[in-house]
């Protein structure tokens, strides 16, 4: 940061301080975040079931990040896609924009309209006199482009495969800007479930 001091003709610096250091800007944890598979049967193809909700703003043009547990695999059979989606309760477009198999990580994109902004990134602040009145165009963020604090997200993830019996693992869910890949909040912690071994159909031993 820097911090200026000038007289009051607003144009004769008296003092300068053009190397304010600031403490790093981190990632918040997400205020809570579940992922449930619709089936806990081990072995079985099934849907992934997610839940969000964020805790500071989050432009709608932005991503959630699914980072599945080892026991559970993506693009089982075809590739994972987001079967439905909500935000706040309302339908939602949300869509896979890339997913990994190898690494269990599957990006969703918040909204379709990738053309949506935070209704702040394209606009201008102009000063006046002295630099205390001061105007932004627009004036406000536009409401329908920005999701606002504690807003819930949902989404159904296809083509999920569960694998061995047991805990699943812990799932990771974070949240990203539209530019710049820069991550907002993160929850790395998300409880996995137990997938239940099933009882065989039928088995015959001979011995020889």
């Amino acid at each position: 940061f820097k911090v200026e001091m000038l007289l009051p003709d607003g144009r004769s610096l008296i003092e300068l301080d053009d190397n304010i250091t600031f403490a790093p800007v981190k990632a918040g944890p997400s205020v809570s975040a579940s992922a449930v598979p619709a089936s806990l049967a081990a072995g079985v193809r099934t849907t992934l079931d997610v839940r969000v909700q964020i805790q500071g703003r989050l432009p709608r043009a932005g991503y959630v990040d699914v980072h599945l547990p080892g026991s559970l695999r993506l693009n089982d059979g075809d590739i994972t896609q987001v079967l439905q989606s909500f935000v706040n309760g309302t339908p939602g477009s949300m869509f896979v924009e890339a997913s990994n198999g190898q690494t269990g990580i599957v990006r969703v994109r918040i909204d379709a309209d990738t053309s949506l902004a935070d209704g702040l990134i394209n606009s201008t602040a102009i000063c006046t006199g002295i630099g205390t009145n001061c105007v932004r165009t627009p004036t406000t963020f536009i409401e329908r482009k920005l999701l606002l604090e504690n807003a819930v997200l949902r989404m159904t993830l296809s083509q999920i495969r569960n694998l061995a019996g047991g805990y699943s693992g812990d799932f990771k869910v974070k949240t990203y800007l539209p530019y710049g890949n820069l991550l907002v909040e993160s929850n790395e912690a998300v409880a996995g479930s137990t997938l239940v071994i099933g009882a065989l159909a039928d088995a015959t031993v001979i011995p020889a």
